[in-house]
């Protein structure tokens, strides 16, 4: 391709995933437009869409808050607002820029972004607490008007599930943020015009390491103690979405098991396809969703133990290579 098409290339995907951001469930996928462009460009130029993107999204956010007085509690309302754009678009430029590491280290490298916005967050929430209340109390007012109205609890109920609630997101914002990093690097990975049997493969054979299973156990050993033990909540929330995260990583092996055992029965069954499937399954089906929720972590830790990928010819390859 030229460069003048690669420069169109370059305007088409900022302009796309900057829109995206822009629009709802978009703003949850809004990179894709970016890792597609990886596939198309140089390096260089990607890293540069995604500057880009990220000045325009800065740009449009001091906009909108222009008329706001700029003081601590505007900053700590556009530090929440920006955790999940600049998550993403940094998690974006780890993918891009690691594409000669083996698959597993690739992840865990999409997953540190998050983990750093939101402990810079926690720094200068911690150091500006006044400030962290006053979000806070912001966010439990919205939760009383649209939420607390509806189910017609009293002010002191309300404010008791508002409590659980925030703690609850909180304490799994940054493991679902990795997980829309991981997504979106996955379906930028295999989606084409262009079928690449080769990709498939490496997903159906992705394996977690072994020794993953020790802070995998670890973490979660550290969860339930704290429950019965008083600790700092930035702590808290931090294992708490490690733990998450490494469920969630498990849930990857889940998938590539249950992908592999459908594939000896369906061999033109693609990845992206039960991809879709599983997500529709994830976000609309109450009951379904649970199960897989828990259910592909349940059996991504099992093979720990139980050999789940049965195959004549040996059952690991392709295990480490990235897509």
């Amino acid at each position: 391709m030229s460069d003048r098409g690669q420069y169109l290339d370059v305007i088409l995907a900022v302009v796309i995933s900057f829109v995206m951001s822009n629009l709802g469930v978009g703003a949850l996928v809004f990179t894709l437009p970016l890792l597609v462009l990886a596939k198309r460009t140089s390096r260089l130029k990607t890293d540069t869409a995604c500057v880009a993107v990220l000045v325009l999204v800065l740009l449009k956010l001091v906009f909108t808050m222009r008329s706001v007085v700029p003081d601590a509690l505007t900053l700590g309302l556009v530090g929440v607002n920006l955790f999940v754009p600049l998550s993403l678009i940094l998690g974006a430029l780890v993918w891009v820029n690691t594409t000669s590491e083996p698959l597993f280290r690739r992840i865990l490298l999409m997953c540190v972004p998050p983990f750093v916005v939101f402990f810079l967050l926690e720094i200068w929430f911690s150091l500006n607490q006044e400030v962290a209340l006053g979000v806070m109390e912001d966010y439990r007012n919205l939760y009383r008007e649209f939420i607390g109205s509806l189910a017609g609890d009293s002010a002191e109920r309300s404010d008791l599930v508002f409590q659980v609630f925030m703690y609850g997101i909180l304490g799994c914002v940054v493991a679902f943020t990795c997980l829309l990093n991981i997504a979106n690097a996955f379906v930028a990975s295999v989606s084409g015009r262009i079928y690449d049997p080769a990709k498939d493969e490496r997903i159906m054979y992705f394996r977690v390491p072994a020794w993953f299973i020790y802070p995998f156990l670890l973490l979660w050993a550290v969860v339930l103690a704290i429950g019965f033990v008083d600790v700092p909540v930035q702590l808290m929330l931090s294992v708490v979405n490690l733990a998450v995260m490494s469920l969630m990583i498990y849930g990857m092996q889940g998938f590539a098991i249950v992908y592999f055992n459908l594939r000896r029965r369906m061999e033109n069954l693609r990845s992206i396809r039960l991809f879709f499937v599983f997500a529709f399954l994830l976000f609309f089906f109450v009951g379904a969703n649970l199960i897989l929720w828990f259910g592909l972590p349940l059996v991504g830790v099992l093979e720990n133990w139980v050999e789940l990928r049965k195959r004549k010819q040996g059952v690991y390859k392709n295990e480490d290579h990235s897509l």
